[in-house]
């Protein structure tokens, strides 16, 4: 499928991140056009075209529209009006400036797990061709008009072609719901301690109500669902094995915990045969002979830097972290490695500093850093998803700049949720704090297949919240959940987005960009056993999918997908 891009139009700066969305959501049949050369490439067979927001000249309208009329298969985000024109539609001038999306059930989207979500970018009005089919599959309904709900998302017959138009740029709804709002960067919310947070980019942002929906998630599975049935291609799952439904990433800030306190984390986690990433802080007492020991257990250990403040124990610093959180991650780096020997692929933050909208994680990219685990979920909204998120996905500037670090979204950690001591807790009672996390991660397995991230603390578990977070991997456990280490997790991410898929003759080819110990892979309809994979049948949110599965797929490796005979994909 071609993917459209126009580096020159400030309106789809956010056309690079819908790249991203896509692979997050299994897609690697990608190929980029730019707009200019749009026109000749539909002179070529194309099996369906994925038109981010952008301004349109009417000639390439008039060959985009054309091309749909005579078969094609196009998805539009916030259409030019021009191009709305010429598919039929008649465009409207009043703007919804953010509202929230419901979904009609059946249909396209039938089976999916189908919450109402956010849309906090502006929302184009248009009216349906009175003579052309046409189904409206999602509606919105305007903040300061709740009662006025209007068509958001339309599915057209157009000509012989088929159309899917979405009245916002989902690729920017999807970046303000995981990272924020910009325009709160380095405000810290005083009402704490004047540390300036990534939960602070979204003061104001979530509804109590929406707290338990990964909202994002969401929103990029109906995307998945609508480029899957307009334009038929292999996909990857979420997850290694074909009847995974979702993963438990288990983190730990070391925080100056005793070995002692380590010890009963990691006896604990051996019986779940559970990994976890231990942050380490400087002046730990960990040592190369602990780190030794407990990777062979398979846990994985990075760095939480602190500044000098913390570490010996001082008054809080007067300066804006702007002018030392920098600093102060590139010496801890720097230390750990030294001190370690071991490198640096994912990192959090103590006390999760965190300065402007992504310049930290320009930062972290710059190091060589895969994936950055700050963004917690902190009041107002205590347990859930914060960044409506639980998928990892690099992030992306307002400038459409992306950003080639992970964003790893912590769902919840004990002393925000049980802690009698910590000033931000909310001092749940045991029972209320497994009811509502436990809660979640069912919820995340059964219907949203999105990955839960916890942080439990070796100091806090060894003397207090032992009983939250075992329960919490009971749960995990008894849904079939694997328990990984954020490293893991991330590692897997980078290898899946490493694989490659095109066409080839009647078929199609899959190769591996890195070693794939194992990656599962949708099948479309008409599709025959690749050669080297199990084949499974696995229902997925109401549809059957025959499934290959691949192990041991060595870097290099192309691995063939043949279409049933007379079927073809198009070049």
């Amino acid at each position: 499928m071609l993917l459209v891009r126009s580096d020159r139009d400030s309106t789809a700066i956010y056309s690079r991140y819908l790249h991203e969305i896509l692979r997050i959501e299994g897609f690697a049949a990608i190929e980029e056009v730019a707009l200019e050369d749009l026109p000749e490439r539909l002179a070529r067979p194309v099996d369906g075209v994925i038109l981010p927001r952008m301004v349109l000249p009417a000639a390439t309208a008039d060959r985009l529209a054309a091309w749909v009329r005579t078969g094609g298969r196009l998805i539009a985000l916030h259409p030019d009006a021009i191009l709305l024109r010429r598919l039929g539609f008649t465009p409207g001038y009043h703007q919804v400036v953010s509202g929230t999306l419901a979904f009609e059930g059946g249909g396209m989207l039938a089976g999916l797990p189908l919450e109402v979500v956010q849309v906090l970018v502006p929302t184009l009005a248009a009216t349906a061709p009175g003579d052309t089919p046409v189904e409206t599959i999602a509606t919105l309904s305007p903040s300061d008009d709740p009662f006025s709900p209007r068509p958001a998302i339309w599915h057209a017959t157009i000509g012989s072609g088929q159309a899917v138009l979405v009245a916002f740029d989902l690729a920017k709804a999807v970046a303000r719901l995981r990272q924020g709002n910009p325009d709160l960067a380095d405000m810290p919310n005083e009402i704490y301690d004047h540390i300036h947070r990534p939960s602070d980019l979204f003061r104001g942002q979530i509804p109590p109500q929406q707290a338990a929906i990964p909202q994002a998630d969401v929103l990029t599975a109906v995307f998945g669902r609508i480029v899957e049935d307009l334009i038929p291609q292999p996909r990857l799952w979420y997850f290694p094995a074909p009847d995974q439904r979702g993963v438990f990433v288990q983190t730990s800030d070391d925080d100056w915990s005793t070995i002692e306190q380590f010890e009963v984390m990691t006896g604990v986690l051996r019986d779940y045969d559970a990994h976890c990433t231990f942050y380490v802080v400087e002046r730990s007492q960990l040592t190369t002979d602990h780190l030794d020991r407990w990777e062979a257990d398979g846990h994985t250990f990075s760095v939480h830097p602190a500044n000098r403040a913390d570490v010996n124990g001082l008054p809080p610093f007067e300066e804006s972290q702007r002018l030392w959180v920098p600093e102060m991650v590139r010496e801890n780096v720097a230390r750990h490695r030294e001190q370690y020997g071991r490198p640096v692929n994912t990192i959090r933050n103590h006390a999760i500093r965190w300065v402007g909208y992504v310049e930290l994680a320009r930062l972290f990219a710059e190091l060589g850093i895969r994936g950055e685990a700050n963004y917690f979920t902190m009041g107002p909204i205590p347990a859930g998803f914060m960044t409506g998120s639980g998928r990892l996905g690099r992030f992306v500037d307002t400038t459409g700049e992306m950003i080639d670090v992970y964003q790893i979204a912590s769902h919840w950690t004990e002393e925000i949720l049980v802690s009698d001591a910590h000033g931000f807790s909310e001092r749940w009672l045991y029972s209320k704090g497994r009811a509502v996390t436990n809660g979640i991660i069912t919820a995340a397995a059964t219907r949203f297949h999105t990955p839960i991230v916890v942080n439990s603390h070796p100091v806090s578990f060894a003397t207090y919240s032992r009983p939250l977070i075992e329960s919490n991997w009971q749960t995990a456990r008894g849904l079939g959940i694997p328990i990984v280490s954020a490293d893991e997790w991330t590692a897997f991410t980078d290898i899946r987005n490493g694989v490659t898929i095109g066409p080839d003759g009647s078929g199609w080819a899959l190769r591996a960009g890195m070693a794939v110990p194992q990656a599962s892979l949708l099948l479309p309809e008409g599709t025959s056993a690749p050669a080297g994979a199990r084949l499974t049948s696995q229902t997925i949110w109401g549809r059957t999918y025959s499934v290959a599965t691949w192990t041991d797929l060595p870097a290099g490796r192309t691995a063939a997908i043949p279409m049933a005979a007379g079927q073809a994909v198009a070049a």
